[in-house]
């Protein structure tokens, strides 16, 4: 290989190391079913039975404040439910510590703005000496 092969071969390896997309599949341990069945049902009830929790509390606080299922547990055990899987999906049945992004953007080049200025001389200059030998 040539001395530019080599010098791009090592810019492209550079580029693949800070892009998730691109960077080379490490190898990993597997996590046992188990401990993902685990993630994915002890997080959402572990909010959920906080948020009931919490609402009991204020339902002992107010004697107005009524107790609600839907409201006060499966909400957010449905929206952690959902975050477990988002982070699922991203790292690849949590067997990655780096999460990927779900769809990759391409990178975009920052460009520099160029201004091209022309300055005319003559009129501006004329008009200036006359207003001068006017006053």
């Amino acid at each position: 290989m040539t001395g530019e092969g080599k010098q791009a071969e090592s810019k492209f390896a550079k580029h693949a190391e800070s892009d998730s997309a691109l960077a080379p599949e490490k190898q990993s341990e597997e996590v046992p079913k188990r401990k993902k069945g685990m993630a994915i049902a002890v997080f959402p009830c572990i909010v959920g039975g906080i948020s009931l929790t919490i609402a009991i509390i204020e339902q002992r606080r107010n004697s107005d404040y009524e107790l609600n299922i839907d409201r006060d547990f499966m909400y957010p055990f449905v929206l952690a439910l959902c975050l477990t899987m988002v982070v699922g999906f991203q790292t690849k049945g949590f067997t990655k510590d780096k999460p990927e992004p779900l769809v990759s953007w391409p990178k975009v080049k920052k460009q520099r703005k160029v201004v091209h200025k022309y300055v005319v001389k003559g009129k501006e200059e004329e008009e200036e000496q006359s207003d001068k030998k006017n006053d």
